[in-house]
């Protein structure tokens, strides 16, 4: 015979499974809810960012990235769908869940009904037991507890039934996870492919098409040196990652000094100075003499930029440039 049977057993140990029960099922709900709302908005900010960039990439570029970025969206589209209908089906299992614990609560005060039942009983038939014997008060106890079996039995089945519910429940919740990260991963990727283009665009745009000489100078995203990065990002301080572009001001390479182009901020050093700005404040403080000067004026801080065919023009022309696509796409809005 289990504890439930056990009239010994104090009466706050249901209360106790009961509780525990309900913490389950509102910790579960809890993590549905935080799931849906915080990864339905960065599905939707990252298709809205997206769309943006759509419009600032090159002709013969913007025509592949619209179809590959079509497919994402009905892809996003889709998980966005399903999760609305996994969510349906959770309220469903909710109610089935609520529904069983109710069912379970009512047998369970059945039961210590009965077990208070049968106590009274006995105790009312004890002098009469006394005196006819104890026959009739025994095949009475038999029917009771048979009763209690019964119910125990009906308990039972119904706190399977809602382990399953539970069981289930939580395997929905696990793939739903899966999946709402691999979206979330394309997202990400999506969103580093609009910095770096827009940077990488900006950098062609104004210093590379030009057709001078900028060979050990400058260089783009994934053909950046990684020498040549760590040595100026120990000089200016700069993290390594989300560098999309770096530009050498070192006569000898070892790019001591010259500027890394990261998301959000402009990074630079030369003449024992260094800073970061971000690029608004970036293009409020540059100055360039003229378009062939290579003094280049950040504040209070000169920067020969002496490097290659560059010019002062060039960098500050870059800065703009970055500066403008990042408004239009909705970027960095505050750096």
């Amino acid at each position: 015979m289990s504890e439930a049977l056990d009239t010994h057993v104090p009466q706050g140990k249901g209360d106790l499974k009961n509780s525990k029960e309900e913490y389950e099922i509102k910790l579960l709900k809890y993590q549905v809810d935080s799931f849906w709302t915080i990864k339905a908005g960065q599905t939707l900010i990252a298709g809205l960012v997206l769309a943006g960039t759509l419009a600032l990439l090159p002709e013969g570029y913007l025509s592949a990235q619209k179809r590959t970025i079509s497919i994402q969206k009905e892809k996003i589209a889709q998980i966005e769908s399903d999760l609305d209908l996994k969510q349906k089906k959770e309220s469903n299992l909710e109610a089935r869940v609520n529904e069983l614990k109710l069912k379970l609560e009512t047998l369970k005060k059945a039961s210590i009904s009965t077990k208070e039942e049968l106590k009274k009983t006995i105790l009312e038939n004890k002098d009469l037991n006394e005196k006819i014997g104890t026959q009739s008060s025994e095949n009475q106890i038999k029917e009771l507890w048979k009763e209690i079996a019964k119910k125990e039995k009906e308990l039972l089945t119904l706190q399977a039934d809602n382990n399953a519910v539970k069981a289930n429940l939580l395997s929905q919740l696990r793939s739903f996870e899966t999946r709402l990260n691999k979206a979330d991963a394309k997202v990400k990727s999506l969103s580093e492919n609009i910095f770096s283009n827009a940077i990488t665009i900006s950098v062609s745009k104004e210093i590379l098409s030009d057709g001078e000489f900028y060979e050990g100078s400058v260089y783009l995203d994934k053909k950046i040196d990684p020498r040549k990065l760590n040595n100026l990002a120990k000089v200016t301080g700069a993290e390594t990652e989300k560098v999309r572009a770096l530009i050498d001001l070192t006569l000898l390479g070892t790019a001591e000094e010259g500027f890394l182009f990261q998301d959000c901020n402009l990074y630079y050093s030369d003449n024992g100075n260094s800073g970061n700005l971000s690029y608004r404040d970036a293009l409020k403080k540059m100055k360039a003499d003229d378009q062939a000067s290579t003094r280049l004026f950040i504040g209070e801080h000169i920067v020969d930029v002496i490097s290659g065919d560059l010019s002062a023009a060039k960098i500050v022309n870059t800065v703009k440039d970055i500066h403008t696509r990042h408004q239009k796409l909705g970027l960095c809005q505050n750096a």
